[in-house]
């Protein structure tokens, strides 16, 4: 009776295992022409904006930081709801663009006219140089995100790989996907995962004053890496200061219209309270500079 007691519970024991490393394997996908990885993120309602701990935190500034107004675009905070989809865990490579670039001899806006913008250090304005993704004035490794790419570039490399995969629609995140992502699923601190930047994420005070390696940083409680810091991340909505005013609760795409996009998460060059889950940065599509990059996803 007892060794049958014991077959049954270690039968039962084997199943919920396999079922665990299946769920587990269902949860990541990976790009067979990029190597680009993915995790799938089970869509939810939660609170957009700016929170009370982001609040305080904006409070702590001094006068010379807090000129915006408050950073009334965060407010007023809103119940947004987004359906499922799966980001890609970290900021696309040097590697993975190169792959799209070599296949379809793509020349990136800062290759064809004027540069790129890059940050002298030390000093606090940027100038144009005659940069690119290829060279932005620090030696990349394979693995670190490419920058110096414009809004139109990422959106011709997500076009590629939709084309290329043929079954999976390939896109910027949305903000609200992309908040929902940092915020990981909900919650009200001020990074997303943390009230502390620490080690999730590089910048100003912990990087090299440069790119680093993708995912060196600690990932956050869905397997996302880098929402924070390394490099501002283009989304895909188009900006308007009262957006959230009138935002829809599903699914919204930002502006109707408007000469700017949306970038998200601070960079290796910023300052702690860029990198907030709720700060709203905006730049012309056109623009590319050496702290700037992005991430995709895909529904399915």
């Amino acid at each position: 009776m007892m060794n049958h007691v014991f077959f049954v519970s270690f039968h039962i024991l084997l199943f919920v295992i396999a079922s665990v490393t299946t769920a587990i394997a269902d949860g990541f996908w990976q790009d067979p022409a990029t190597g680009m990885e993915f995790t799938r993120i089970q869509g939810g309602c939660f609170q957009m904006g700016q929170g009370e701990s982001e609040k305080e935190t904006l409070e702590r500034l001094p006068s010379l930081f807090s000129s915006r107004a408050n950073f009334g675009d965060e407010l007023p905070r809103h119940e947004v709801c987004v359906g499922d989809y799966a980001l890609s865990s970290h900021e696309v490579t040097v590697a993975e663009f190169r792959t799209f670039t070599e296949e379809t001899a793509y020349r990136t806006d800062a290759e064809v006219d004027g540069g790129c913008m890059e940050y002298p250090i030390p000093g606090y304005r940027w100038k144009t140089a005659d940069r690119t993704w290829l060279d932005p004035g620090f030696r990349q490794k394979d693995n670190e995100p490419v920058v110096c790419v414009s809004y139109y570039d990422a959106v011709a490399f997500a076009n590629w790989l939709s084309e290329k995969d043929g079954k999976r629609k390939f896109r910027l995140p949305t903000e609200a996907e992309w908040e929902y992502a940092v915020r990981e699923g909900g919650g009200d601190k001020v990074y997303g995962a943390a009230d502390e930047l620490g080690e999730t994420g590089w910048f100003v005070e912990n990087s090299p004053r440069r790119t680093s390696p993708v995912a060196t940083g600690k990932a956050n409680a869905l397997g996302i890496s880098d929402l924070n810091g390394n490099v501002w991340e283009w989304v895909g909505d188009t900006y308007a200061g009262d957006y959230y005013r009138t935002s829809p609760r599903q699914n919204p795409t930002g502006a109707a219209a408007g000469p700017f996009k949306v970038v998200r998460g601070g960079s290796w060059n910023s300052f702690a309270w860029h990198c907030r889950a709720a700060n709203r940065e905006f730049l012309q599509p056109v623009h590319r500079d050496t702290a700037t990059g992005f991430r995709l996803l895909f529904t399915e």
